[in-house]
């Protein structure tokens, strides 16, 4: 008959021990910790500079496509191609700085409830922001109906929130300048600068962000502006 051990280890963890491992647990806990909040931070920046991102190219590619789409100037469909810092479409609510041309172009919707043709012309300003915040909202008003008689007020349309300024130039072949007037000039100007600068929606950063622009080319050419190009 077989006897059983007269004595068998029972040794476990000592205090020490276990503190010493309750303090490296803490340790990695606090590193993947930081590690998490980290990349959700990262994630929050990625998903506001996305957010702001689209909004300002839908605005760029409006204003991009009204000045591709400039018409010849005169007439009563095309107008003039004109900046003044007190001209512009005249909008229902009054409110707001012009900025930039008040140009025809050909970017008007054709469809079955509107009965005009695709020229319009539009013209943009700015306009405090409603939330009485310290930005502007970039406006672009259109007006659809060119061969009215009565006056109607153009279709307001907002672009771009928390603007911070915003402005045009123009390419006369040789230099760029900020003001046009085709009805003087009888031209138009070989290319058109648009920027545009937005503050930072972040509460922790509210400075202005760097300033975007494009440059578009104006398609359309007058005798005028081809005889210059010539000379």
């Amino acid at each position: 008959m077989s006897s059983l051990p007269a004595h068998r280890s029972t040794r476990g963890f000592t205090l020490l021990e276990i503190l010493i491992a309750t303090a490296v647990s803490a340790i990695v806990l606090l590193v993947v910790q930081g590690v998490f909040f980290g990349a959700l931070r990262l994630r929050n920046s990625a998903n506001r500079q996305l957010a702001a991102s689209i909004p300002l190219q839908n605005a760029l590619d409006i204003i991009a496509a009204d000045l591709r789409g400039a018409t010849l100037p005169g007439g009563t469909l095309g107008g003039d191609f004109q900046t003044d810092a007190d001209f512009g479409l005249f909008s229902s609510s009054g409110e707001g700085t012009p900025i930039g041309p008040t140009f025809g172009t050909t970017t008007g919707r054709i469809d079955a409830r509107t009965p005009f043709a695709e020229v319009q012309r539009v013209s943009y300003r700015l306009v405090a922001m409603e939330d009485q915040s310290s930005g502007y909202t970039l406006v672009r008003d259109a007006e659809r109906n060119l061969l009215t008689i009565a006056y109607e007020y153009p279709v307001e349309q907002p672009l771009l929130d928390s603007v911070v300024d915003a402005g045009f130039d123009y390419f006369d072949g040789t230099d760029w300048v900020d003001t046009w007037d085709s009805e003087t000039s009888d031209s138009l100007p070989s290319a058109v600068r648009f920027w545009v600068q937005q503050s930072s929606d972040a509460p922790d950063d509210p400075t202005a962000l760097p300033a975007v622009e494009i440059v578009v080319p104006i398609l359309v050419t007058s005798a005028s502006t081809a005889a210059s190009a010539v000379l």
